[in-house]
């Protein structure tokens, strides 16, 4: 394959074939084993402070952007593609995903409506280069590594999906909640989310557990605890 991450991909479904097919035909010798997998295929994530820096940058091209990237969770490809005139009246920007085909509808981030009201159109697309001719997928990249080597980091444009889907699960969405907006299966939304934030998951998780026995007046002494203990008590006496 022509990237390191396509050719573990195709080793790992050969191997999920062969599998597969020695089950039913004894004697299939795997030819895939002793082969190892390319190493550093993997995407990551932007740390959250360039994140925060780069959604701040005086550069409005780079900055309309990075924001359209993450707040969207689209691949590069299908973020330049998108159009002024194709966001619908109640701020919902609809997308054909290019690679999986798929069609989805997704609603705008608030801080994403407010960094495009503030973004005059130059073209018919929403991101454009300083010619003010639409962005392509290799002009971002190159933006998006000389602002990691600035940082003294490696940064793709790719690692904004990753933190999309981290944001997401982090603030309690589900990953099918994730899959409807980034448009991946839920087994790719989970390992797309390796690296998210554990502590928040946590704190999250806490406050909707806290937050919902508030709501139902419901505490871990339940009904059913209780008569279990009643149960208990009659029987010492």
């Amino acid at each position: 394959a022509d990237t390191r991450g396509a050719a573990n991909m195709m080793l790992r479904v050969l191997r999920i074939v062969f599998k597969w097919a020695s089950k039913r035909e004894h004697g299939l010798v795997d030819p895939t084993i002793g082969i190892e997998e390319y190493e550093g295929d993997e995407y990551e994530p932007w740390p959250d402070n360039l994140v925060t820096e780069a959604l701040e940058s005086p550069n409005p091209l780079f900055r309309v952007a990075v924001a359209l990237h993450l707040f969207t969770g689209q691949r590069t490809g299908d973020t330049c593609a998108m159009t002024w005139n194709s966001v619908t009246p109640d701020g919902r920007i609809p997308v054909r995903q290019q690679k999986t085909r798929k069609s989805l509808l997704i609603p705008m981030h608030p801080l994403l409506t407010s960094i495009l009201a503030e973004t005059p159109p130059k073209a018919i697309t929403v991101l454009t280069n300083t010619m003010g001719r639409p962005l392509t997928p290799h002009t971002f990249l190159a933006w998006v590594r000389e602002f990691g080597n600035s940082h003294g980091l490696h940064l793709v444009s790719h690692g904004l999906r990753k933190n999309a889907v981290n944001a997401l699960l982090e603030a309690g969405c589900s990953t099918a909640e994730v899959g409807a907006i980034t448009g991946q299966s839920l087994q790719m939304v989970e390992h797309y989310a390796k690296g998210r934030n554990q502590g928040r998951l946590a704190t999250v998780a806490m406050m909707k557990w806290g937050s919902a026995q508030t709501e139902n007046g419901k505490t871990l002494r339940s009904k059913e605890n209780c008569d279990d203990n009643n149960l208990k008590s009659r029987g010492k006496k």
